[in-house]
């Protein structure tokens, strides 16, 4: 994940290729190989290493998507990337009703919005989660 999370960023114009099949070349294929090599061993079958890897891909191509994405917003808005979300945070701040939207108030009062987060924990964060929940899969499969 972190490997071709790396490649993405050093490429981003590749998360906006259309996706109109599955991987063919030889590239998408090595990294499919190397993937499904990582999961021998495992206890999952064949189909399950296959849904294993297109979910780490997935979340990996939606992370560079994503900030691909906020980078052009931020070069085009002159703003740095830190200055992006404190400003977002007083917005919401000022525009959403307490009321109408209570727990995104109580994250606003939380200071959750007062800094950007470093450019990797969210993806920590996330990958950590799926990797998580193919473990307990894995271990589903090993003690059954």
């Amino acid at each position: 994940a972190w490997a071709e999370r790396a490649a993405l960023h050093r490429h981003p114009w590749v998360v906006r290729v259309p996706i109109s099949g599955p991987p063919i070349t030889p590239s998408q294929l090595s990294w499919l190989e190397d993937g499904l090599r990582c999961l021998a061993g495992t206890g999952l079958g064949e189909s399950e290493k296959v849904s294993v890897k297109l979910l780490l891909t997935g979340y990996v191509r939606n992370d560079a998507l994503l900030t691909a994405q906020l980078r052009e917003a931020s070069a085009a808005s002159g703003r740095q990337p830190d200055e992006i979300m404190p400003e977002y945070g007083q917005l919401i701040a000022r525009v959403a009703d307490p009321a109408r939207f209570p727990a995104l108030h109580a994250v606003i009062r939380a200071g959750v919005l007062d800094q950007d987060d470093g450019p990797d924990d969210e993806f920590v964060f996330g990958l950590e989660r799926l990797l998580d929940g193919v473990e307990t899969l894995i271990r589903s499969r090993t003690t059954a």
